[in-house]
Protein backbone atom coordinates (compact mmCIF):
# COMPACT_ATOMS: atom_id res chain seq x y z
CA UNK A 1 0.00 0.00 0.00
CA UNK A 2 1.33 3.45 -1.36
CA UNK A 3 2.49 5.96 2.27
CA UNK A 4 -0.49 8.64 2.63
CA UNK A 5 1.13 12.01 1.48
CA UNK A 6 0.84 13.40 5.04
CA UNK A 7 3.05 10.38 6.32
CA UNK A 8 5.60 11.09 3.53
CA UNK A 9 5.46 14.67 4.05
CA UNK A 10 5.41 14.28 7.99
CA UNK A 11 8.89 12.04 7.59
CA UNK A 12 10.84 14.74 5.59
CA UNK A 13 9.83 17.57 7.94
CA UNK A 14 10.53 16.05 10.76
CA UNK A 15 14.49 16.15 9.80
CA UNK A 16 13.81 20.12 9.48
CA UNK A 17 12.02 19.82 12.96
CA UNK A 18 14.71 17.96 14.45
CA UNK A 19 17.60 20.60 13.16
CA UNK A 20 15.64 23.17 14.49
CA UNK A 21 15.07 21.46 18.32
CA UNK A 22 18.76 21.06 18.77
CA UNK A 23 19.01 24.02 20.80
CA UNK A 24 17.00 21.99 23.57
CA UNK A 25 20.23 19.73 24.52
CA UNK A 26 22.02 22.58 25.28
CA UNK A 27 21.26 21.95 28.35
CA UNK A 28 19.90 18.64 29.90
CA UNK A 29 17.92 17.30 32.79
CA UNK A 30 19.96 14.98 34.74
CA UNK A 31 17.28 13.63 37.58
CA UNK A 32 17.85 10.41 39.83
CA UNK A 33 14.80 8.27 41.26
CA UNK A 34 14.05 5.37 43.28
CA UNK A 35 11.54 2.70 41.77
CA UNK A 36 9.54 0.88 44.43
CA UNK A 37 9.42 -2.40 45.44
CA UNK A 38 7.17 -4.50 42.76
CA UNK A 39 5.41 -7.81 43.17
CA UNK A 40 8.14 -9.26 40.54
CA UNK A 41 10.60 -6.49 41.17
CA UNK A 42 12.89 -5.25 44.36
CA UNK A 43 13.18 -1.30 44.34
CA UNK A 44 15.66 0.09 42.06
CA UNK A 45 17.79 3.53 41.57
CA UNK A 46 17.69 5.04 38.10
CA UNK A 47 18.42 7.76 35.94
CA UNK A 48 16.99 10.26 33.44
CA UNK A 49 19.26 12.22 31.17
CA UNK A 50 17.36 14.48 28.79
CA UNK A 51 15.81 17.22 27.59
CA UNK A 52 12.90 16.60 30.14
CA UNK A 53 9.53 16.25 27.82
CA UNK A 54 8.75 12.98 28.86
CA UNK A 55 10.23 12.92 32.39
CA UNK A 56 7.19 13.41 34.50
CA UNK A 57 5.20 10.50 32.61
CA UNK A 58 7.61 8.22 33.30
CA UNK A 59 8.09 9.05 37.11
CA UNK A 60 4.53 8.40 37.10
CA UNK A 61 4.18 5.50 35.51
CA UNK A 62 7.22 3.63 37.33
CA UNK A 63 5.21 5.70 40.78
CA UNK A 64 8.77 7.02 41.15
CA UNK A 65 10.63 9.30 43.82
CA UNK A 66 13.00 11.88 42.55
CA UNK A 67 16.72 11.54 44.85
CA UNK A 68 17.98 14.62 43.28
CA UNK A 69 17.42 17.14 39.67
CA UNK A 70 19.23 19.18 38.37
CA UNK A 71 20.28 20.95 34.70
CA UNK A 72 23.91 20.11 33.45
CA UNK A 73 25.27 21.61 29.89
CA UNK A 74 25.73 19.35 26.71
CA UNK A 75 29.77 19.21 27.67
CA UNK A 76 28.89 17.35 30.50
CA UNK A 77 26.82 14.90 29.30
CA UNK A 78 28.88 12.30 28.26
CA UNK A 79 30.65 11.89 31.51
CA UNK A 80 27.30 12.02 33.85
CA UNK A 81 26.23 8.93 31.30
CA UNK A 82 29.21 7.31 32.44
CA UNK A 83 28.95 7.61 35.95
CA UNK A 84 25.55 6.78 35.72
CA UNK A 85 25.65 3.58 33.87
CA UNK A 86 28.75 2.93 36.45
CA UNK A 87 26.61 3.07 39.24
CA UNK A 88 22.97 3.18 38.09
CA UNK A 89 20.80 -0.72 36.94
CA UNK A 90 18.31 1.70 35.19
CA UNK A 91 19.33 4.90 32.50
CA UNK A 92 16.67 6.71 30.64
CA UNK A 93 18.64 8.98 28.06
CA UNK A 94 15.95 11.15 25.76
CA UNK A 95 17.60 13.23 23.05
CA UNK A 96 17.48 14.73 19.91
CA UNK A 97 17.74 12.00 17.32
CA UNK A 98 20.12 13.67 15.58
CA UNK A 99 22.77 12.90 18.72
CA UNK A 100 22.38 9.37 18.79
CA UNK A 101 25.42 8.66 17.53
CA UNK A 102 26.49 10.06 20.72
CA UNK A 103 25.54 7.89 22.81
CA UNK A 104 27.66 4.18 24.12
CA UNK A 105 26.69 0.93 22.27
CA UNK A 106 24.26 -0.89 24.67
CA UNK A 107 20.80 0.75 24.84
CA UNK A 108 17.24 -0.43 23.70
CA UNK A 109 15.78 2.73 21.53
CA UNK A 110 12.37 3.35 21.15
CA UNK A 111 10.49 6.36 20.37
CA UNK A 112 8.92 8.77 22.98
CA UNK A 113 5.57 8.95 21.40
CA UNK A 114 3.96 6.20 18.29
CA UNK A 115 1.40 6.66 15.92
CA UNK A 116 -1.62 4.59 16.56
CA UNK A 117 -4.16 3.78 14.02
CA UNK A 118 -6.88 0.98 13.39
CA UNK A 119 -8.06 -0.64 9.67
CA UNK A 120 -11.65 -0.59 9.34
CA UNK A 121 -10.38 -3.35 6.84
CA UNK A 122 -8.47 -5.33 9.01
CA UNK A 123 -8.96 -9.38 10.14
CA UNK A 124 -7.88 -7.59 13.91
CA UNK A 125 -10.81 -5.03 13.54
CA UNK A 126 -13.55 -7.53 12.50
CA UNK A 127 -12.84 -9.74 15.37
CA UNK A 128 -12.58 -6.59 17.89
CA UNK A 129 -15.95 -5.50 16.34
CA UNK A 130 -18.46 -8.16 17.74
CA UNK A 131 -16.91 -7.07 21.44
CA UNK A 132 -17.36 -3.36 20.43
CA UNK A 133 -20.83 -3.85 19.72
CA UNK A 134 -21.56 -6.07 22.85
CA UNK A 135 -20.18 -3.68 25.28
CA UNK A 136 -20.20 0.23 24.23
CA UNK A 137 -22.17 -0.43 21.37
CA UNK A 138 -24.84 -1.91 23.78
CA UNK A 139 -24.12 1.10 26.62
CA UNK A 140 -25.41 3.93 23.31
CA UNK A 141 -28.11 2.42 23.23
CA UNK A 142 -29.45 1.31 26.93
CA UNK A 143 -28.69 5.35 27.36
CA UNK A 144 -30.13 6.45 24.31
CA UNK A 145 -26.87 8.24 23.32
CA UNK A 146 -27.18 10.24 19.87
CA UNK A 147 -24.53 12.23 18.33
CA UNK A 148 -24.23 15.48 15.92
CA UNK A 149 -21.80 17.07 13.56
CA UNK A 150 -21.02 20.54 13.79
CA UNK A 151 -18.42 22.74 12.46
CA UNK A 152 -19.83 25.54 14.36
CA UNK A 153 -17.06 27.65 15.84
CA UNK A 154 -19.30 28.62 18.86
CA UNK A 155 -20.07 24.96 19.48
CA UNK A 156 -15.94 24.31 19.30
CA UNK A 157 -15.48 27.13 21.66
CA UNK A 158 -17.50 25.54 24.51
CA UNK A 159 -16.26 22.07 23.64
CA UNK A 160 -12.44 23.65 24.14
CA UNK A 161 -12.97 24.91 26.99
CA UNK A 162 -15.96 22.58 29.10
CA UNK A 163 -14.81 19.32 27.78
CA UNK A 164 -11.35 19.07 26.18
CA UNK A 165 -9.01 20.84 28.77
CA UNK A 166 -11.20 19.90 31.73
CA UNK A 167 -11.14 16.07 30.65
CA UNK A 168 -7.68 16.41 29.90
CA UNK A 169 -6.27 17.65 33.33
CA UNK A 170 -8.70 15.23 35.28
CA UNK A 171 -7.44 12.47 33.52
CA UNK A 172 -3.14 13.47 33.36
CA UNK A 173 -2.48 16.11 35.43
CA UNK A 174 1.00 17.57 34.49
CA UNK A 175 1.96 15.01 32.16
CA UNK A 176 -1.26 15.48 29.99
CA UNK A 177 -0.26 16.54 26.25
CA UNK A 178 -2.81 18.76 24.60
CA UNK A 179 -4.05 20.69 21.61
CA UNK A 180 -4.32 24.16 20.89
CA UNK A 181 -7.73 25.85 20.29
CA UNK A 182 -5.97 27.44 17.17
CA UNK A 183 -5.44 23.35 16.38
CA UNK A 184 -8.85 22.25 16.61
CA UNK A 185 -10.27 25.58 14.69
CA UNK A 186 -8.04 24.83 11.56
CA UNK A 187 -9.17 20.94 11.69
CA UNK A 188 -13.02 22.05 11.01
CA UNK A 189 -12.18 23.42 7.87
CA UNK A 190 -11.95 19.38 6.64
CA UNK A 191 -13.40 17.76 9.64
CA UNK A 192 -15.82 18.14 12.04
CA UNK A 193 -16.81 18.17 16.23
CA UNK A 194 -18.97 15.03 16.85
CA UNK A 195 -21.29 16.04 19.64
CA UNK A 196 -22.63 13.23 21.66
CA UNK A 197 -26.39 13.83 23.39
CA UNK A 198 -28.26 12.02 25.78
CA UNK A 199 -31.72 13.43 26.21
CA UNK A 200 -31.29 17.26 25.55
CA UNK A 201 -27.76 17.09 27.59
CA UNK A 202 -24.73 17.36 25.32
CA UNK A 203 -22.08 14.43 27.06
CA UNK A 204 -18.90 14.56 25.53
CA UNK A 205 -17.58 15.35 21.90
CA UNK A 206 -14.35 14.90 19.45
CA UNK A 207 -12.85 16.76 17.25
CA UNK A 208 -11.62 14.83 14.00
CA UNK A 209 -9.97 16.19 10.99
CA UNK A 210 -10.11 14.73 7.48
CA UNK A 211 -6.56 15.47 5.77
CA UNK A 212 -7.04 12.16 3.56
CA UNK A 213 -9.91 10.84 1.39
CA UNK A 214 -9.97 7.53 3.13
CA UNK A 215 -8.51 8.43 6.98
CA UNK A 216 -9.65 10.36 9.75
CA UNK A 217 -7.81 11.28 12.45
CA UNK A 218 -9.16 11.90 16.30
CA UNK A 219 -7.34 14.98 17.46
CA UNK A 220 -9.19 15.75 20.40
CA UNK A 221 -11.91 14.25 22.85
CA UNK A 222 -13.76 15.38 25.58
CA UNK A 223 -16.17 14.50 28.24
CA UNK A 224 -18.35 16.77 30.57
CA UNK A 225 -17.62 17.20 34.14
CA UNK A 226 -20.96 16.31 35.23
CA UNK A 227 -20.29 13.00 33.59
CA UNK A 228 -17.32 11.72 35.63
CA UNK A 229 -19.15 9.98 38.18
CA UNK A 230 -20.97 8.17 35.59
CA UNK A 231 -17.84 6.88 33.71
CA UNK A 232 -19.52 3.62 33.51
CA UNK A 233 -22.69 4.80 31.63
CA UNK A 234 -19.97 5.27 28.57
CA UNK A 235 -20.91 8.64 27.45
CA UNK A 236 -17.34 9.08 26.20
CA UNK A 237 -17.07 5.62 24.49
CA UNK A 238 -20.02 6.44 22.76
CA UNK A 239 -17.89 9.42 21.27
CA UNK A 240 -15.50 6.74 19.70
CA UNK A 241 -18.49 4.22 18.69
CA UNK A 242 -19.91 7.08 16.87
CA UNK A 243 -17.09 8.17 15.38
CA UNK A 244 -16.13 4.47 14.07
CA UNK A 245 -19.94 3.92 12.83
CA UNK A 246 -19.54 7.34 10.71
CA UNK A 247 -16.00 6.05 9.25
CA UNK A 248 -17.31 2.85 8.26
CA UNK A 249 -20.80 4.00 6.91
CA UNK A 250 -18.36 6.81 4.59
CA UNK A 251 -16.38 3.84 3.46
CA UNK A 252 -13.36 5.49 5.38
CA UNK A 253 -10.28 2.77 5.83
CA UNK A 254 -8.31 4.48 8.76
CA UNK A 255 -9.07 5.61 11.71
CA UNK A 256 -5.82 7.56 13.43
CA UNK A 257 -5.64 7.96 16.76
CA UNK A 258 -3.00 9.96 17.08
CA UNK A 259 -0.07 9.74 18.99
CA UNK A 260 -0.24 6.82 22.47
CA UNK A 261 3.41 6.26 24.85
CA UNK A 262 4.46 3.49 23.69
CA UNK A 263 4.44 1.35 27.01
CA UNK A 264 1.61 -1.57 26.76
CA UNK A 265 1.24 -0.84 30.68
CA UNK A 266 -0.53 2.92 29.43
CA UNK A 267 -3.84 3.40 30.11
CA UNK A 268 -4.22 5.16 26.94
CA UNK A 269 -2.27 3.03 25.19
CA UNK A 270 -4.79 -0.10 26.67
CA UNK A 271 -7.53 1.55 25.86
CA UNK A 272 -7.00 2.01 21.93
CA UNK A 273 -5.80 -1.45 22.08
CA UNK A 274 -9.30 -2.35 22.65
CA UNK A 275 -10.33 -0.58 19.93
CA UNK A 276 -8.20 -2.75 17.46
CA UNK A 277 -5.42 0.43 16.86
CA UNK A 278 -2.09 -0.81 16.62
CA UNK A 279 1.16 1.09 17.00
CA UNK A 280 2.75 2.63 13.75
CA UNK A 281 6.02 4.34 13.94
CA UNK A 282 5.78 8.01 13.65
CA UNK A 283 9.28 10.32 13.11
CA UNK A 284 7.46 13.56 13.11
CA UNK A 285 8.78 13.72 17.12
CA UNK A 286 12.34 14.90 17.48
CA UNK A 287 13.00 12.64 20.01
CA UNK A 288 14.59 9.44 21.31
CA UNK A 289 14.33 7.26 24.54
CA UNK A 290 17.22 4.97 25.07
CA UNK A 291 17.20 2.81 27.87
CA UNK A 292 20.48 1.07 29.31
CA UNK A 293 19.86 -2.17 31.61
CA UNK A 294 22.58 -3.79 33.74
CA UNK A 295 23.01 -7.00 34.00
CA UNK A 296 21.27 -8.93 36.36
CA UNK A 297 18.56 -6.74 36.96
CA UNK A 298 15.34 -7.21 37.33
CA UNK A 299 12.44 -4.65 35.89
CA UNK A 300 9.33 -3.84 37.07
CA UNK A 301 6.58 -4.99 34.47
CA UNK A 302 6.62 -1.01 33.80
CA UNK A 303 9.47 -1.08 31.89
CA UNK A 304 9.01 -4.92 30.27
CA UNK A 305 5.83 -3.43 28.81
CA UNK A 306 7.71 -0.64 27.64
CA UNK A 307 7.79 -0.80 23.19
CA UNK A 308 10.97 -0.21 21.74
CA UNK A 309 12.01 -0.48 17.73
CA UNK A 310 12.19 -3.50 15.46
CA UNK A 311 13.01 -3.37 12.22
CA UNK A 312 9.73 -1.89 10.68
CA UNK A 313 8.26 -2.73 14.32
CA UNK A 314 8.25 -2.82 17.64
CA UNK A 315 8.82 -5.87 20.43
CA UNK A 316 8.30 -5.07 24.30
CA UNK A 317 11.77 -5.25 26.50
CA UNK A 318 10.30 -7.97 28.39
CA UNK A 319 9.56 -10.00 24.95
CA UNK A 320 12.94 -8.96 23.32
CA UNK A 321 14.57 -10.10 26.78
CA UNK A 322 12.88 -13.54 26.21
CA UNK A 323 13.90 -13.84 22.77
CA UNK A 324 17.66 -13.45 23.89
CA UNK A 325 17.11 -16.48 26.09
CA UNK A 326 17.86 -14.29 29.49
CA UNK A 327 15.98 -12.67 32.36
CA UNK A 328 17.80 -9.33 31.68
CA UNK A 329 19.39 -7.56 29.18
CA UNK A 330 23.17 -6.76 28.79
CA UNK A 331 24.30 -3.79 28.18
CA UNK A 332 25.88 -4.45 24.95
CA UNK A 333 22.95 -6.77 23.26
CA UNK A 334 24.10 -6.10 19.58
CA UNK A 335 26.79 -3.87 17.64
CA UNK A 336 25.32 -0.78 17.26
CA UNK A 337 23.15 -1.03 20.46
CA UNK A 338 19.58 -1.46 18.68
CA UNK A 339 17.34 -4.34 19.48
CA UNK A 340 16.90 -5.53 15.86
Amino acid sequence: MREPLQSRWRARLSWAKSILLLYRSIRLRYCEFQIPETADSPPLRGVYIGEGISLAYYLKLYRASVSQSRDIPAWRARAALTGALAAFPIVLVEINRLLDFLLPPGGLRGHSWVQHETDLCSARYRQRRRGIERGWGRKVRKHGYRFVLTRNEHDLAVFYKDYYLPHMTYRHGETASTRSIGVLRRALRKGFLLQVWRNEQWVSGIVADRTEKHRVSLLAAGLHASERQRMQDGALPAAYYFLFQWAVESGLRTVDWCGSRPNQMDGVFQHKTLWAAEPKHDPWHHTEVVFFLAPAVCVPASIRQQLITRGAGFISIGDYLSSVGSATFPRNPTPGGRAN
